[in-house]
């Protein structure tokens, strides 16, 4: 289901799962304060799927939980009177600020190397295909739809 490499190791192992498994889910997840990645496989029954279908299963449902240990949560924004959505952990590693989200560094998402914005993601009921880059990492965020 998964291993922890380093990022020079990365491409040749999901090389030789993609092959394995028939061109599975491949998820990234950097691992803060190392050069190190955990890759997480998931074979999927369809070639297509709602990204929190993947992430539910591979998160959740696999016997990799405890490893991964991740959460979502939301928070209400009065300002916006909306909510937003954020990963709260992953690997056990909490987001810094969990009252002010983005007021420190958070698990953000890329897909096919672009940051996505969580709470968009979540809304729209972003599609992922096999074979699309998956990746978390834990970084300062950066809204992408913001115009500056």
């Amino acid at each position: 289901m998964g291993c922890t490499c380093s990022k020079d190791e990365a491409k040749n192992i999901m090389e030789a799962h993609s092959k394995k498994l028939e061109n599975p889910y491949i998820i990234k997840v950097n691992v803060p304060e190392t050069d190190k990645i955990k890759l997480i496989f998931y074979e999927g029954k369809k070639s297509n799927m709602l990204l929190s279908e993947v992430l539910n299963y591979v998160f959740f449902c696999t016997d990799q939980c405890d490893i991964l240990n991740a959460n979502f949560i939301s928070k209400y924004n009065k300002e916006k009177d909306e909510f937003e959505y954020f990963i709260e952990r992953i690997l056990g590693i909490p987001i810094e600020n969990i009252e002010e989200p983005n007021k420190g560094k958070i698990w953000v998402c890329y897909i096919n190397n672009k940051l996505q914005d969580w709470t968009f993601l979540c809304e729209f009921n972003r599609i992922v295909n096999k074979g699309d880059q998956i990746e978390f990492k834990f970084e300062k965020y950066i809204n992408p739809n913001k115009d500056y």
